[in-house]
């Protein structure tokens, strides 16, 4: 057996399919890990209490390694960039002031900033985004119909990649903008939904953080979730199909956030909960081969030994939707954050008589095989098949073929 299939037999991935035909991605501005538990000891967190029941999470997520404010946090969240060029490709936005008319990611950069909006409007999908800062409408114009690319992904669906945009400056609660987030939710379905949840922040910078005026609005937070939950479930097509990742931008501590050193700054809540998410799940423990959990410590960027992180959200987001991960991003390209257990498949890589790489695993359970070459950041269906398949078995015909890396999600 040559070197190359030695190497294939090595570089077999197994993912759980999770997929869902909308997603929900809450963004809790300066929301400490800490308070949920607070407030759910206190009995005032039920729907958040629900979302660990229900779903998978973690309080030691981490921001941005470099910066612990608004503005670049969520454009991490929805780009799946950290905030700094360097080795590992940033987006560069690292203010958290009003940006100016003109302002968008991609002069900023230089270069285009791809984010998950992209994908899925490109792709066919409809998107939105709520928000109760105006100083994020930055990530609005950066994507409206003169800065957004050009759709090179099917039909032409346009430049501009977010459908529905509301943008609310100077409350200090976010009922309002979620009374409009769930009527719009119900006027027309929404694949790819952002709503960003400002009451902690306001809280935090105007009583502090760790005062009772801070946890009442975590508690107002919890209801919000409860409002959501609700739309979703009693409401077609969200009903059975729908998956929410809620994380945060940032914590507090005092009456600021701006110390990307504070853990109480840095640490952070992540939740999922929906379409096929198992309950009450560990999301490290899921993700103990891709992840590492940093206990009090503040991992850098680096290629390996990565905590979970907000900017997980956009790839996981695409993830869900069974769409591809965003070009150029660096948090969880390979989309390899888990969310699902796996199935107890005993799959198996072998070769044939004629030297071909043959996938096995039981039959009778839906499944999809993808490769990725050279690396792991483009992954396709694999060729010569119908998916899902319930065979249990498919062979790589292809003939001198590089080094590839094959994973089978199951549906």
């Amino acid at each position: 057996m040559s070197a190359q299939f030695i190497a294939l037999a090595t570089v077999l991935l197994v993912s759980a399919a999770h997929a869902a035909d909308h997603v929900i991605v809450i963004s809790v501005d300066g929301l400490r890990s800490e308070a949920i538990d607070i407030i759910i000891n206190d009995d005032d967190g039920p729907n958040f209490e629900r979302l660990q029941q229900e779903g998978v999470w973690t309080h030691d997520a981490r921001t941005d390694y470099h910066y612990t404010r608004t503005i670049p946090n969520n454009v991490s969240i929805v780009t799946g960039r950290p905030v700094l060029l360097g080795e590992i490709e940033g987006h560069g936005w690292s203010k958290n002031s009003d940006p100016s008319p003109s302002d968008t990611l991609h002069n900023n950069k230089g270069s285009y900033v791809s984010s998950m909006f992209d994908i899925s409007h490109d792709h066919g999908l409809r998107t939105s985004f709520h928000v109760g800062k105006e100083k994020l409408e930055l990530i609005d114009e950066s994507y409206d119909s003169s800065d957004g690319a050009f759709d090179q992904t099917g039909s032409d669906d346009g430049r501009r990649k977010i459908d529905v945009t509301v943008i609310e400056e100077g409350n200090a609660q976010a009922a309002d903008l979620v009374n409009k987030f769930i009527e719009d939710l119900l006027d027309a379905p929404i694949h790819l939904a952002f709503i960003h949840l400002i009451d902690p922040d306001k809280a935090g910078h105007g009583d502090r953080w760790e005062t009772d005026g801070y946890y009442d609005a975590v508690e107002r937070v919890d209801t919000y979730l409860g409002q959501i939950l609700q739309a979703i479930e009693n409401n077609a097509p969200y009903t059975g199909n729908t998956t929410i990742i809620l994380t945060a931008d940032h914590g507090g501590d005092d009456i600021s956030h701006a110390d990307p050193d504070d853990r109480d700054n840095y640490e952070i809540p992540f939740y999922v909960w929906g379409t096929d998410v198992p309950a009450q799940g560990d999301l490290y423990s899921l993700n103990a081969t891709t992840r590492v959990d940093p206990n009090n410590g503040r991992p850098p960027f680096a290629l390996t030994n990565q905590p979970i992180r907000n900017g997980d959200t956009a790839n996981l987001a695409l993830d869900l939707l069974s769409l591809p991960p965003i070009p150029g991003s660096a948090i969880n390209a390979s989309q390899d954050l888990a969310v699902a257990l796996l199935l107890d498949t005993n799959i198996t890589i072998s070769f044939n008589s004629n030297r071909q790489p043959v996938l096995n695993w039981a039959p009778g359970i839906p499944a999809t095989v993808q490769i990725s070459a050279p690396s792991m950041n483009n992954w396709q269906d694999a060729p010569s098949g119908t998916w899902p398949s319930t065979d249990g078995i498919w062979t790589d015909t292809a003939s001198n073929i590089p080094r590839r890396f094959y994973r089978v999600s199951f549906d």
